[in-house]
């Protein structure tokens, strides 16, 4: 083998390594991504809460399970030690149990509200007014507020005459 092949064949396997290396950081994002969507999926399953978000994080979380499933088979491809490639196989395994798991549960709950009314959220909503005030409070409060200021002007005034004495 000439020198000139090795060096060819040297570069493609650091290309190799560096695209690998590149895969797992993205199935790390993904996993994350993955758990943190189970996560806000369980606590609107606890809470029960908003059935329009929690159809969404089901979608979001079948189209991160989706890419990560991709992504894992594109790893495996290219992994050539076999006990890691078990190993996150193992890992892809719970994370796609974990996220049916919450599916199912949330299904449930989906069902149990079946027959409650749709929520309204958006721009049809009329803000709580804000309280009245009766204006002989409203004078009350601005002179409060006066005379709060006028005495920290006051001690002000006699800090800086101390200091001015000190001096």
């Amino acid at each position: 083998m000439d020198r000139g092949s090795q060096v060819l064949e040297e570069e493609a396997m650091d290309e190799a390594i560096l695209r690998l290396a590149a895969l797992k950081s993205r199935r790390s994002t993904l996993r994350r991504q993955i758990t943190m969507t189970n996560r806000q999926i369980e606590s609107l399953i606890n809470v029960r809460g908003s059935r329009r978000a929690l159809r969404g994080c089901l979608r979001h979380v079948e189209e991160l399970l989706l890419g990560s499933t991709r992504l894992h088979s594109e790893i495996l491809a290219v992994e050539d030690n076999d006990a890691e490639a078990e190993r996150q196989d193992s890992n892809h395994l719970g994370y796609i149990t974990r996220s049916n798991e919450l599916a199912v549960a949330a299904q449930v709950y989906l069902n149990s509200r079946e027959g409650d009314a749709e929520s309204v959220i958006g721009q049809n909503i009329i803000p709580n007014p804000a309280p009245v005030i009766d204006p002989v409070e409203a004078q009350r409060r601005e002179r409060a507020h006066q005379e709060e200021v006028a005495n920290a002007l006051m001690r002000a005034e006699q800090a800086r005459e101390q200091v001015d004495r000190a001096w």
